[in-house]
């Protein structure tokens, strides 16, 4: 059996970009599902970055696995947490029903209006990384 050791990335930050964008979409869509889908793309996506962590540095070696999700992970991952946090926040909003808390509905919309804001920047930020920078890690 021959296995291909090519890896093909695309060097457009669109491609990506617009990836992350969609991907977050289950993470801001646990506001519908009460958490679930949520709680499902974070498991997959630390599935993924695992597997893909470990295909990597077995291709190559650790030390470029790391510096390959590095690059654009310090963008990526806070962005992904952040748009999970509004996918988790029908979780608060039980919890300060359990613990008779007032929920100020104003506030947590402010809070999940910039949370998702600064996490499409992220995302921007991450793709564009990710296109033109993470590529040089990995060749």
């Amino acid at each position: 059996m021959n296995i291909d050791h090519t890896l093909t990335l695309s060097s457009d930050p669109f491609y990506y970009i617009i990836h992350n964008l969609q991907s977050s979409l289950y993470m801001i869509g646990g506001l519908f599902s009460f958490s679930f889908t949520t709680l499902w793309a974070l498991f997959i996506n630390g599935y993924y970055l695992g597997v893909t962590f470990t295909g990597i540095g077995e291709l190559y070696s650790f030390s470029t696995a790391a510096g390959s999700i590095a690059a654009h992970g310090v963008f990526e991952i806070p962005a992904i947490l952040l748009a999970s946090a509004t996918g988790l926040y029908p979780w608060y909003f039980i919890y300060c029903f359990l613990k008779n808390k007032k929920i100020r509905y104003k506030e947590h919309l402010k809070n999940s209006i910039s949370m998702l804001v600064l996490s499409v920047v992220l995302f921007i930020l991450a793709g564009i990384i990710e296109a033109k920078i993470s590529p040089l890690f990995v060749q």
